[in-house]
C-alpha cells in the first residue's frame, strides 16, 4: 500500500507531537503542580483565614518598625522572639498595599507555592523524574501544607528554606564544586533568620558528614586533605551570614532559647514531673498524626483530622519502610534525616501536640517518602501486569482519578468544611477584625476605648494604624474611667462578661448603639455611647 503524499506530513507532524509530549510530560506535570499549588493557597486569599491571630499581626506591628523607623533587627522581640526575615518580606507588600489582611499573606501564600521547586529538584537529583513531579503533586494538594502556606506565620518559609539548603548541599557533594559549597552555606546561615525550628537543621549535615567519614574510615586523613577548603568555606559562608543572629544570640540569649526552653518536655510545669513519660506521648502523638489523629487547633488544621489524605498517607508508610531499608544508601540517610531532624522541635516540646506548624519542616520530606511508595507501587504494578504498555497506561490513569479525588476532597476540607465552620472564625479572632473594621469605618467624632485583652489587641493596632485611634482598657479600667465628652465604649466578646458589668456599674446611663453581627449571627462585640 502507498501512503498518500497529503498524510504522509500529517502523520510525521502527529508523531513529532507524541515524542514532543512523552519527552516534556514531567515538565507539563510540574506546572500543573505550581497551578495546582497556586489555586490552594491564594484562592480567596482576601478572605480566608476568616479574621486575623494576633501572632499575625505581631509581624504587621514589627513591620511598622521597620517602615516607619527604619529598625531593622535579626529578632523582633514585640511579641515573643521572631526571626525577622520573613517579616522583612511582608514589609515590602505592606509598603506596597497597606496595612491589610492580605498584604501580610501573600508573601506565606508565595513561599507555599515556590517550596515546591526546591523539592522537586532535590528528589529529581537524588531518585527520578517520576518520584521529583508526584512529590510535587503531594506538596500542591496536602492540605497540611497549603492550610498554614494562608496564614501569616513565619515558618511558612521552612519547607522552602529546608528544601533549597538540602538540594545545594547535594549538588555540592556530587559536584564537589567550591561555589555549591558556599552557597550551601549561606542557606544554612539565611535558613536562620526565618524560623526558630530551622536551628535544628544543622544536625542534618552533621549526620550525613559523619556517615561520610564512617564509610571512608580507613582513608579519613586523606579525604579531609581532599575536601578541607570546600568544608571551611562552607562553615565560613555559613559563619558569615549568621553573624548578625550570632553576635545578637550572645547579647540576649534568652530571645534565641527561651521560647523552646518554656515548652520542653523537660520543663517541669509543661510534664508535670513526668519528663520520660511526656517525651514518650509526644513521640506517640506524634507518630499518629500523619495518618490518625492530626493537630486539633483549626488555625492549622481542620480539628485532628490526620495530616496526611489517605492516599498519600498510605503511600507515605510504604516510601518510610522503603527508606528505612535502605537507609545505608546515602540518599535515603538524607531524607531520613531531614525528616527526623525537622521533627525534633515537635517531639522535644510538649504543648499542642501533635502540632502541624512545628514540625512543618518535616512535611517535604513526609511527601517525597510518599512519592517514593507511589512510585514503588507502580514499578510492582507494571512488572506484574502481562502487557506492560497497558500497564503503564492503567496505572498512569488510576493514579490520576486518586490524585483527582484527593485533591477534590482537600477543597472540600478546606473551602467548606473548615471554611463554614465557627471553630475557623474563632481561631483567627475574627472578632478582633470585626472590631477593627468598625473603628476604620469612622462617624463617631469623640473618645473611644476597647475592652479587649492585651494579646487580641495586636490585631486591632495593625488594621487601624493611621486609620482610627482608641485607647485599650482591661475591664477593671472602666471603673476608674472618667469621661469627658462623647466617649464610645466597644467591649471584644471575649472580655463581655466582665466589661459590660463594670460599664454598667461605672455608666449606667451607657446607650448601647448598633454594631455588625459576625459568623453565623454572633455578636463579635458590643458598643455603648456615653455622653459624657
Amino acid at each position: 500500500m502507498v501512503t498518500s503524499p497529503a498524510s504522509a506530513p500529517g502523520a510525521s507532524r502527529g508523531l513529532r507531537l507524541l515524542r514532543f509530549a512523552e519527552r516534556h510530560r514531567y515538565h507539563a506535570a510540574l506546572l500543573l503542580a505550581l497551578a495546582v499549588a497556586a489555586f490552594y493557597r491564594f484562592y480567596e486569599l482576601n478572605r480566608l483565614p476568616p479574621g486575623l491571630f494576633p501572632d499575625e499581626a505581631a509581624n504587621g506591628i514589627s513591620i511598622f518598625q521597620i517602615l516607619e523607623h527604619h529598625d531593622f533587627q535579626p529578632i523582633y522581640t514585640n511579641n515573643g522572639p521572631n526571626e525577622s526575615l520573613f517579616t522583612f518580606i511582608q514589609a515590602i507588600f505592606v509598603a506596597a498595599m497597606g496595612n491589610t489582611i492580605l498584604a501580610l499573606r501573600i508573601a506565606p501564600a508565595a513561599f507555599g507555592v515556590a517550596a515546591l521547586v526546591p523539592t522537586y529538584l532535590w528528589a529529581r537529583r537524588l531518585w527520578s523524574e517520576r518520584v521529583a513531579v508526584l512529590s510535587a503533586l503531594y506538596m500542591a494538594i496536602t492540605p497540611w501544607a497549603f492550610f498554614i502556606s494562608r496564614t501569616g506565620f513565619r515558618a511558612n518559609m521552612t519547607p522552602f528554606m529546608v528544601m533549597l539548603t538540602m538540594w545545594l548541599i547535594t549538588l555540592a557533594y556530587q559536584t564537589r564544586r567550591m561555589r555549591w559549597f558556599v552557597l550551601s552555606g549561606v542557606s544554612i546561615g539565611v535558613g536562620m533568620y526565618t524560623y526558630l525550628n530551622f536551628k535544628a537543621f544543622p544536625l542534618i549535615p552533621l549526620i550525613l558528614v559523619a556517615a561520610v567519614c564512617w564509610r571512608a574510615r580507613p582513608g579519613i586523613r586523606r579525604l579531609w586533605v581532599r575536601v578541607r577548603r570546600r568544608v571551611l568555606a562552607t562553615v565560613g559562608a555559613f559563619l558569615v551570614t549568621c553573624s548578625w543572629m550570632i553576635v545578637y544570640g550572645v547579647q540576649h540569649p534568652l530571645d534565641v532559647v527561651g521560647r523552646p526552653a518554656g515548652i520542653s518536655f523537660l520543663t517541669p510545669s509543661v510534664n508535670n514531673g513526668q519528663p520520660l513519660q511526656t517525651l514518650l506521648a509526644t513521640i506517640g502523638k506524634t507518630a499518629l498524626m500523619f495518618n490518625l489523629f492530626g493537630d486539633a487547633d483549626y488555625k492549622f488544621n481542620l480539628g485532628g483530622a490526620p495530616e496526611l489524605p489517605l492516599f498519600i498517607g498510605a503511600t507515605f508508610l510504604v516510601g518510610l519502610v522503603i527508606a528505612l531499608a535502605g537507609i545505608r544508601r546515602l540518599r535515603y540517610l538524607a531524607l531520613l534525616s531531614v525528616f527526623g531532624v525537622m521533627l525534633l522541635p515537635e517531639v522535644l516540646s510538649a504543648q499542642g501536640i501533635p502540632h502541624a506548624m512545628r514540625a512543618l519542616g518535616a512535611m517535604p520530606a513526609a511527601l517525597i517518602l510518599a512519592a517514593l511508595g507511589t512510585d514503588w507501587l507502580l514499578q510492582v504494578w507494571d512488572r506484574r501486569f502481562p502487557l506492560r504498555a497497558a500497564a503503564r497506561a492503567t496505572g498512569v490513569l488510576a493514579l490520576a482519578l486518586i490524585l483527582a479525588a484527593t485533591a477534590y476532597g482537600a477543597y472540600r476540607e478546606y473551602f467548606v468544611s473548615w471554611a463554614g465552620s465557627s471553630q475557623a472564625h474563632q481561631a483567627f479572632a475574627a472578632d478582633t477584625v470585626a472590631i477593627s473594621s468598625y473603628l476604620n469605618a469612622g462617624g463617631f467624632d469623640g473618645t473611644t476605648y476597647v475592652v479587649i485583652g492585651a494579646y487580641a489587641d495586636q490585631t486591632v493596632q495593625y488594621l487601624t494604624h493611621g486609620h482610627a485611634a482608641y485607647t485599650r482598657l482591661d475591664p477593671a479600667g472602666l471603673s476608674s474611667l472618667e469621661v469627658a465628652g462623647p466617649t464610645r465604649i466597644v467591649i471584644d466578646v471575649n472580655q463581655a462578661g466582665a466589661g459590660t458589668s463594670r460599664l454598667q456599674e461605672s455608666f449606667p446611663d451607657a446607650r448601647e448603639v448598633a454594631a455588625p453581627t459576625g459568623f453565623g449571627g454572633s455578636r463579635p462585640f458590643t458598643a455603648y455611647v456615653v455622653a459624657g
